[in-house]
C-alpha cells in the first residue's frame, strides 16, 4: 500500500481534539424534580432496561474515532499497488549490413564500428543479466541470435567474430532489407514487448518512429560517386553522359574515360579526361563527346570504361563499365518475283526502329531476273516463289508459296479461297500483340494444311488458316497464305506491327538495356534454347525464357548463347552500386517500424470508496447509538 498524499494523515489529529471534548465535557446535569422518589424509582427501572448502557457510550467514542480515522485516510488517498516484476535490460540491436556500410576511414568501416557498438551494447546488457537479440539487415534478413542471455553469450560473441572475419562479404552490395529486419524485430517484441530496439546504420532518418537510430559514420567521410553513365547515338556518332556527385565535400575531379575497340578497331585503347569541380552533394552531368574531347568522335565501340583516382571513404562507385557500343548484325534477304512496298517498307521501318538494338542489312531480290540465296542471311522472305531447298541458317518467311518441299509439315491444297474475308486472331500471342486482325479485309488466301507443329496464329473465312509460325530448336518457319496486294488499305497500318512482332518473336533481344543496379531485377530472354550467365564468381543457366533474375554482386556480367546454326553469340552487361548508397548526405524520411502492441499496465487500486462506504455507515451507526442513548 502507498500514500498518494501522505500529508492527509495529519488529520488524524482530530483524534486528539475528540479527547481533549470528551475531557472537558460534563459529565451530569443539575435539574431540579419535584420528588426523589420518583426519580429514582424511573432510574432504577431504565436501567433495567438497557445493562449495556455503559457499552453504547464506549461504542459511540469508537465510531467517532474510527469515523475522524477514515477521514484521515481518505484525505490521504491510500492504494493497492499493482504487483510489477523487476525490469529486464532487453534490447534487440539491428545491423545494417548494406553497401554503404563498407565506407570508412583508416581501414574501420562503418560495418566495423556497428560491430563494435552491439558489442559494448550486449556487454552492458549481459551486466544487467538482461536479454539481447541481434538482427542482420543484408541482402534479406536474418537473426543472428534471440533473447541472448549470460548463460548463452559465448553464441553471440561467436557469430559478431564470424561476421568481424568476413566483414567484405557480409554487407550486401545493394540496400540492407530494414523492412525484413523490423519485421523479426517484431516477432520477438510479440514475447518480449517491453524490449528496445536499436538500428545500427549509416543512414539518417527524419521520423525515426520508436526505434533508436544508432549512427555508425565518421563526420570525415566523403564520396564522390559515377552514379551514371548512358551512351547516346546522334547523327552517328556516340556521346557519353557521366552523372558524378560528391557527398560530404566539395572535390575538384578528373574523370579518365577509356574506350575499347573504337571505330572498328580490334587493339588498342582511346583515353580521354574532363575536370569537373562538384559541390553542394549535387549530380553534375559531364559529357564526353567530340567537341568536349577535341576528337574526331566515336561511331561504335566495344566497351567503354570511366573511373575517378579518389581516395574517398567509398570507392565501389568509382567507375562504370558502357557496353553496346557494337550492335549485332542481322542481314535480311527479300526475294519476290513481284517486290512490292509493303515489305520494302516494313523494312526499313523495322531497321529505324531497332537501330539501337540490331544493325540490320537488307538484300531485295527479284527472282524473275537472279537467284536467291538460301545461305548466308538470318532472315530469309520469299513472296511467290519457294527455293527447292529451304535455307537452315535463319529464319524462313514463305508468302502465299506456289510450291512446298516435303517433310515440313505443311501442305498446299491446290484451293484458293476467294470472297470478303477478315482475319481474326485464334487467340493471345507475342506475334498478334497490339495487332487489330478484325480491320485486315482479304479477298483471296490459298488454302493450306498444317501440322501440330505449327501455331495458327490469324485465320480467313471459314476458318483457313491466314498466319502460322513453327519456332522449334532447328526449324524456324513463317506462313502467310496470301499477298498484301490482296488486301485492302488497313494493311498499311496493321502489316508493320504484324511484322515487327514476328521479327521480335524469332529475334528477341536478350537484354533490353546494358546497366542495372543491385537488386533491380533483369528481364533475360535468347534466341537459343538457353542462356548462360556469368560473372562476378558466379555461373548459371536459364532455360525457362524469358525469366527475370536479380544480381547481388555490382561488376560485369556476360551472356553467351548458342544459336541454331552453333554460332555462340556474347552481350555485356554492368550491375552498380544503388545510387542511394553511394548517398552519404541525404536523409530518409521514415523509418520502417516493428509494430508492437501496447502493454496492458497494471494499475494501483484505489481504497477511497471502501473509506468513503466506511465512514458513512460509522456515522450512520454512530447517529444510531447517539439517539438510543438520548
Amino acid at each position: 500500500m502507498k500514500w498518494l498524499v501522505p500529508l492527509g494523515l495529519l488529520g488524524l489529529l482530530g483524534l486528539i481534539v475528540l479527547l481533549i471534548i470528551y475531557l472537558i465535557k460534563p459529565n451530569f446535569q443539575k435539574k431540579a424534580v419535584s420528588s426523589t422518589y420518583v426519580w429514582k424509582l424511573s432510574l432504577k427501572m431504565r436501567r433495567k432496561r438497557n445493562p449495556i448502557n455503559r457499552m453504547q457510550d464506549i461504542l459511540l467514542l469508537l465510531c467517532q474515532i474510527l469515523a475522524i480515522t477514515c477521514c484521515a485516510l481518505i484525505m490521504a488517498q491510500p492504494v493497492l499497488e499493482a504487483f510489477r516484476p523487476a525490469p529486464v535490460n532487453r534490447k534487440i540491436a539491428v545491423i545494417e549490413a548494406s553497401a554503404s556500410m563498407m565506407a570508412g576511414l583508416d581501414g574501420e568501416t562503418r560495418f566495423d564500428r556497428a560491430l563494435q557498438g552491439v558489442r559494448e551494447l550486449a556487454d552492458e546488457v549481459m551486466a544487467d543479466e538482461g536479454e539481447i537479440s541481434v538482427i542482420l539487415a543484408g541482402e534479406s534478413a536474418r537473426t543472428l541470435t534471440v533473447r541472448t542471455t549470460p548463460r548463452t553469450y559465448a553464441e553471440l560473441t561467436a557469430a559478431l567474430d564470424e561476421l568481424a572475419g568476413q566483414a567484405a562479404s557480409a554487407c550486401y552490395h545493394g540496400s540492407a532489407d530494414v523492412e525484413g529486419a523490423m519485421a523479426l524485430a517484431e516477432q520477438i517484441l510479440d514475447e518480449t514487448p517491453d524490449a528496445e530496439v536499436l538500428y545500427y546504420s549509416s543512414k539518417s532518418y527524419l521520423n525515426p518512429g520508436m526505434v533508436e537510430v544508432v549512427d555508425v559514420t565518421d563526420p570525415e567521410e566523403f564520396n564522390v560517386a559515377i552514379l551514371d553513365c548512358t551512351a547516346v547515338l546522334e547523327e552517328n556518332f556516340y556521346s557519353f553522359e557521366v552523372d558524378l556527385a560528391s557527398y560530404g565535400r566539395d572535390s575538384d575531379v578528373t574523370v579518365y574515360c577509356e574506350i575499347y575497340g573504337a571505330n572498328g578497331a580490334e587493339t588498342g585503347v582511346t583515353r580521354y579526361d574532363l575536370d569537373v569541380w562538384l559541390e553542394g552533394d549535387q549530380p553534375k552531368t559531364l559529357v564526353f563527346d567530340a567537341e568536349s574531347t577535341e576528337s574526331t568522335g566515336i561511331y561504335a565501340y566495344q566497351y567503354a570504361y570511366f573511373y575517378i583516382n579518389v581516395e574517398d571513404s567509398f570507392t565501389y562507385d568509382n567507375m562504370f563499365y558502357v557496353y553496346g557500343g557494337t550492335k549485332e548484325t542481322i542481314r535480311i534477304q527479300y526475294a519476290s518475283s513481284i517486290p512490292n512496298i509493303y515489305f520494302r517498307g516494313g523494312i526499313m521501318s523495322l531497321r529505324d526502329t531497332l537501330r539501337s538494338r540490331w544493325d540490320i542489312e537488307f538484300v531485295e531480290i527479284n527472282t524473275n531476273q537472279k537467284q536467291p540465296e538460301t545461305m548466308g542471311f538470318d532472315f530469309y522472305i520469299f513472296e511467290r516463289y519457294t527455293p527447292s531447298a529451304l535455307p537452315t541458317d535463319g529464319v524462313v518467311m514463305l508468302v502465299n508459296p506456289p510450291t512446298l518441299p516435303q517433310g515440313l509439315g505443311m501442305n498446299l491444297t491446290g484451293t484458293v479461297q476467294t470472297g470478303n474475308m477478315y482475319l481474326s486472331a485464334t487467340g493471345e500471342h507475342a506475334v498478334t500483340d497490339g495487332v487489330n486482325a478484325a480491320e485486315i479485309f482479304l479477298s483471296r488466301c490459298t488454302v493450306m494444311t498444317f501440322s501440330e507443329d505449327y501455331e495458327i496464329l490469324l485465320t480467313c473465312g471459314r476458318g483457313t488458316p491466314a498466319y502460322a509460325v513453327r519456332n522449334d530448336p532447328s526449324t524456324k518457319i513463317v506462313v502467310m497464305p496470301f499477298e498484301l496486294q490482296n488486301s485492302d488499305g488497313s494493311i498499311v497500318l496493321e502489316f508493320p506491327k504484324l511484322f515487327l512482332r514476328t521479327f521480335n518473336y524469332f529475334f528477341p533481344s536478350t537484354i533490353e538495356r546494358n546497366n542495372f543496379e543491385v537488386g533491380e531485377s533483369v528481364q533475360l530472354n535468347a534466341r537459343a534454347t538457353s542462356l548462360t550467365v556469368s560473372g562476378q564468381g558466379e555461373e548459371f543457366e536459364l532455360t525457362d525464357l524469358p525469366q527475370e533474375i536479380v544480381l547481388n554482386t555490382y561488376g560485369t556480367y556476360t551472356l553467351s548463347q548458342v544459336l541454331f546454326t552453333n554460332e555462340e553469340v556474347f552481350e555485356n552487361f554492368y550491375v552498380k552500386i544503388p545510387n542511394a548508397e553511394s548517398d552519404f548526405v541525404t536523409p530518409i524520411p521514415e523509418l520502417e517500424n516493428p509494430h508492437v502492441e501496447a502493454l496492458p499496465e497494471d494499475e494501483d487500486y484505489d481504497l477511497i470508496l471502501f473509506l468513503a462506504g466506511a465512514l458513512v455507515l460509522l456515522l450512520f451507526v454512530e447517529w444510531a447509538i447517539a439517539s438510543r442513548t438520548q
